[in-house]
């Protein structure tokens, strides 16, 4: 969270000027634009001059005006990944559907996963030689962390499953390139079968 002078130029940055802000408003604002005090300077005086002969701000303006800041979607690619790999068929449609708010291609989605899976895989493998998550980052090329954060997701399959996923994954890359198929259909078909 920002700190309490931020909150108070939050809610300065309308009142400034004798605005008055329908309840909500401001959260709404802060959530908009994740907390980015430059973005949200720039959408306060869109606000303000949208509304300048009024003076009077609404939950309805700022649903109108004011154009939602996306997160990293890398950040959420990996928490898709894990949900599909903790098995959690709601949780992983749900998390897909935000996804599909990036824009990002199915192409893209399964070469995130392909590859996400395909990490998994080896993970697996190294470590039921013994390896340490530092060993098997140096033989893989990862940071440690990531390493650590894969080995979390790797009780939930066997090495058959995980195979079986690369194998799916591999299909729908190629049905995508060569034939007239919905990738996003795929996708979901591909969620509700393996999870």
């Amino acid at each position: 969270d920002l700190h309490l002078c931020d909150r108070r130029q939050r809610q300065m940055c309308i009142r400034d000027r004798g605005y008055t802000l329908e309840t909500g408003v401001v959260r709404a604002l802060v959530s908009y634009t994740l907390e980015d005090i430059g973005r949200l300077h720039q959408e306060c005086e869109k606000l303000k001059l949208y509304r300048i002969d009024t003076k009077k701000i609404s939950l309805s303006d700022v649903d109108e005006l004011v154009v939602k800041k996306l997160g990293d979607s890398r950040d959420l690619t990996f928490e898709f990944v894990r949900t599909l790999a903790s098995k959690d068929k709601k949780k992983s449609l749900s998390k897909y559907q935000e996804l599909l708010s990036y824009a990002i291609e199915p192409l893209s989605l399964i070469g995130l996963l392909a590859s996400q899976f395909l990490i998994m895989y080896q993970v697996k493998i190294l470590e039921k030689r013994g390896l340490s998550n530092n060993e098997i980052a140096s033989m893989l090329g990862e940071k440690p962390y990531r390493i650590q954060k894969t080995r979390e997701l790797t009780n939930y399959y066997s090495d058959q499953e995980l195979r079986t996923i690369l194998r799916k994954l591999a299909d729908m890359d190629l049905k995508i390139k060569t034939t007239d198929v919905d990738g996003n259909f795929l996708i979901e078909l591909f969620i509700l079968e393996s999870v």
